[in-house]
């Protein structure tokens, strides 16, 4: 039995309302173990403690949103999404003063503080949050490429995120492609 259609996937009244999301949710608390363990080996700075963090709450958070829907697993499901765009936005503005471990937690504490702000004001317009962190790392990045700093974006980095835009917008119910029954 449905119960209505989101992230084109049926939502039923089995265990989880959406398995596959629900399930694949767990690839983020995969994500941020196999990154705390890399900073544990010292591979990574200590300020991914913060990203890694957030990649588990994101992980955990969507498994809640789409195992049963509630306000509670959308809040837990937003919120660090942004606290995450928030982290890479921080890196890139930190990038510019030779500060990207600092960068990164203001980043991270301000995409927390400010997506729980636009959540429980607007919980829709979370995606306007998303639009506006993806504008402050393009106008870093641009920044950063005007004062001939090291390049990050190279193509196949920009490939798969224009494929992750793509799969996502490909998701959604609006979509032509969207076949919740499938």
């Amino acid at each position: 039995m449905s119960t209505g259609t989101s992230d084109c996937e049926h939502r039923d009244d089995w265990l989880l309302e959406q398995d596959v999301n629900a399930w694949s949710s767990l690839a983020y608390v995969a994500a941020g173990l196999l990154l705390a363990w890399e900073v544990r080996r010292a591979r990574l700075p200590n300020a991914v403690y913060g990203l890694a963090a957030i990649a588990v709450a994101e992980g955990s958070g969507s498994l809640l949103y789409h195992g049963a829907d509630s306000d509670i697993g959308q809040f837990l499901h937003d919120v660090p999404l942004i606290g995450a765009l928030g982290f890479v936005a921080g890196w890139h503005v930190g990038r510019l003063r030779d500060r990207t471990d600092a960068g990164s937690l203001v980043g991270l504490t301000t995409g927390l503080v400010v997506s729980g702000a636009v959540w429980a004001l607007a919980p829709s317009a979370t995606n306007v949050a998303v639009a506006v962190t993806v504008a402050v790392i393009v106008v870093a990045s641009l920044i950063a490429r005007r004062r001939r700093m090291t390049t990050v974006w190279s193509w196949p980095l920009l490939a798969l995120g224009a494929a992750a835009i793509a799969v996502w917008a490909l998701g959604t119910p609006d979509s032509p492609a969207c076949d919740a029954d499938s």
